[in-house]
């Protein structure tokens, strides 16, 4: 047996454990939900994500086509690859994070205009706020109740469960809705109707902006996948057909050279998807804002 076979057959096995050990420990139980009096960090956001069924999925799914592609390739990079492809490229390529974060904009939309009309029939504020799980959008729900069991259960000040309620939308436009809230929440005056419903205009016009945008981003997307698609696929069609053709890659100078090919074309991909994303402005609701407002305060 070659050195190079050797080398491939440590380093496939290598790999191959490291994938059941990563599924392993996506596979472990949820954790446990609790009224929480903070916004989750990004360590806890990505173990809570780790624990759910499609995130799971899609590793074992990556797990499968690495082994698929190694055992007809013997290619430990190919198979590295395949599995890189198979869990990143429908993400890369996809445009549901976005489209979710539209719908959830229109739902705040409308749960805003719903919150306008409730305050106008002389509810308060508190009351409101929990009144309106009853008839909130399904894209809204979990985040409202959120901020109804931060107030009903962990009896929170309005204001601090306002201001999560803005860290759990994470959104610069969802921030000018909380903001309108908190002044409500702070002066407890007239005019809230006209103050809520202009912030759901401005949602609106948000909301009609991003769609503009991401209707251009498709076409990107559109484009990337053809790339992909056609790459892909003919590499596979000729590494099948025409073995003989690719055999300089069973060495192990070929495999460092298939991996730095490998390489620089997710590296285009990369660059492609990361041209075709719309930064979002940052928002004034943070907690650079919390901090400064109190430094302000004590003088």
């Amino acid at each position: 047996m070659s050195p190079a076979m050797l080398v491939s057959m440590a380093a496939g096995s290598a790999f191959m454990a490291g994938l059941v050990c990563l599924a392993a420990g996506v596979r472990g139980r949820p954790m446990a939900t609790a009224v929480s009096h903070a916004p989750p960090s990004r360590w806890v956001r990505l173990k809570t994500s780790a624990a759910q069924p499609r995130l799971r999925r899609r590793v074992l799914v990556a797990l499968a086509a690495g082994l698929l592609v190694f055992a007809l390739s013997r290619w430990v990079v190919a198979g590295v690859a395949a599995a890189a492809a198979t869990a990143i490229l429908p993400r890369l390529l996809s445009g549901r994070p976005a489209e979710a974060r539209i719908a959830q904009l229109e739902a705040l939309e409308q749960w805003t205009r719903k919150m306008a009309d409730t305050l106008g029939a002389s509810r308060g504020l508190e009351q409101a706020l929990h009144y309106s799980i009853r008839s909130c959008p399904a894209p809204l729900e979990e985040p409202v109740r959120l901020l109804a069991t931060r107030l009903a259960v962990a009896r929170l000040p309005t204001g601090e469960a306002l201001r999560l309620f803005a860290d759990d939308l994470d959104d610069p436009v969802a921030d000018a809705v909380v903001g309108a809230l908190l002044l409500a929440a702070d002066v407890r005056g007239p005019g809230l109707h006209a103050v809520l419903t202009a912030a759901a205009d401005n949602v609106a016009r948000g909301v009609a902006a991003r769609r503009e945008a991401e209707a251009e981003r498709a076409k990107h997307r559109a484009a990337m996948r053809w790339i992909a698609i056609i790459v892909i696929g003919s590499t596979a069609w000729l590494t099948l057909l025409q073995r003989q053709y690719f055999s300089i890659y069973s060495t192990t100078v070929g495999q460092l050279v298939l991996a730095a090919v490998s390489g620089v074309f997710a590296a285009g991909l990369w660059w492609m998807a990361r041209l075709g994303r719309v930064r979002v402005e940052h928002r004034f609701l943070t907690d650079e804002t919390d901090h400064s407002e109190r430094r302000d305060g004590r003088r």
